[in-house]
């Protein structure tokens, strides 16, 4: 497939991802992620129903939340996108209750492309902004110059 094709993918990807947080209908991915698909996410299940769950967990937590793709590039079989998430917390997230605060997060991501489905796939987020926006952490101010 040509990198346009796999771009159409991935733009294919952002749509099921819509509607699975419209929904909570996971079998939308079925055409976009291949069975033996695989999420590299640091500190979270890598199979495709790992993933899957992980997602439910996620929009149980920020049910409204939007991503608004800024860049898309493909090369050969590999797309990178770059993502803007936007969401509010209004559920349970790791074992803390909802706060109601907004969150504005980035994303970026490296999916491998094969048959017209995605089957493997890199993501690098801003899990401590996340964590840090709805207080679960919270980052030591950079001290002062001398």
């Amino acid at each position: 497939m040509s990198a346009e094709e796999n771009k159409a993918v991935l733009r294919r990807f952002g749509e099921a991802m819509k509607h699975f947080w419209r929904t909570g209908d996971a079998s939308v991915f079925d055409s976009v992620l291949a069975p033996e698909y695989v999420q590299h996410w640091p500190g979270f299940p890598s199979d495709r129903q790992g993933y899957l769950d992980t997602l439910q967990v996620f929009r149980t937590a920020f049910p409204d939340l939007e991503k608004t793709t800024e860049d898309v590039l493909a090369d050969a079989d590999k797309v990178v996108d770059r993502v803007t998430v936007r969401c509010t917390h209004t559920g349970e997230f790791r074992g803390h209750p909802p706060t109601g605060k907004a969150v504005t997060m980035t994303e970026m991501h490296i999916a491998r492309v094969e048959g017209g489905r995605i089957v493997e796939r890199w993501g690098e987020w801003d899990l401590l902004g996340l964590l840090e926006q709805i207080g679960i952490a919270r980052v030591a101010a950079a001290p002062e110059p001398a």
